[in-house]
């Protein structure tokens, strides 16, 4: 505080403003690493933000062949269970 108060140091500069709705934006441009100073994001006093209604639903054909090798411990069989829940479907079992 002391160097701050003698005018010795000061806010960093530059300064890039984002809004609230530009959050996706905002955090694309600090990722690139080429930014200088400070990123600030404003938030509005309201939750006015737009939010998305929810996560995309993985989903397989189920008239498409899928062919899962090996697996037959536990990691194989949550993948196979994963593909069902998924829409996979049982159609032939080859078994050598």
């Amino acid at each position: 505080m002391e160097f701050f108060n003698r005018g010795e140091i000061g806010p960093i500069h530059p300064i890039t403003h984002f809004e609230g709705s530009q959050i996706e934006d905002s955090m694309r441009f600090m990722q690139k690493g080429s930014h200088i100073g400070k990123v600030v994001v404003s938030l509005p006093e309201r939750n006015e933000l737009p939010t998305r209604t929810g996560k995309e639903v993985f989903k397989l054909r189920p008239n498409a062949s899928y062919l899962l090798v090996g697996g037959l411990g536990g990691l194989g069989q949550a993948i196979a269970v994963w593909m069902a829940e998924a829409g996979a479907t049982e159609r032939e079992l080859f078994v050598q």
